[in-house]
């Protein structure tokens, strides 16, 4: 189930974002997400995403 959700997230929502141009932007991210361990960041894996604007 989760390699099928993984592949569903990236062909639904990843593939139609731009990664150009993304620094200093905000993102909302409605998804699953885990984590491995107290040093680590969160590993979303999202179902929606919006990017906003630069300030």
């Amino acid at each position: 189930f989760g390699k099928a959700f993984n592949a569903y997230a990236g062909e639904t929502v990843l593939s139609k974002l731009s990664r150009d141009g993304l620094d200093g932007r905000s993102a909302k991210v409605l998804g699953a997400y885990t984590i491995e361990g107290g040093q680590d960041l969160p590993l979303v894996t999202p179902a929606e995403a919006e990017i906003e604007p630069k300030p």
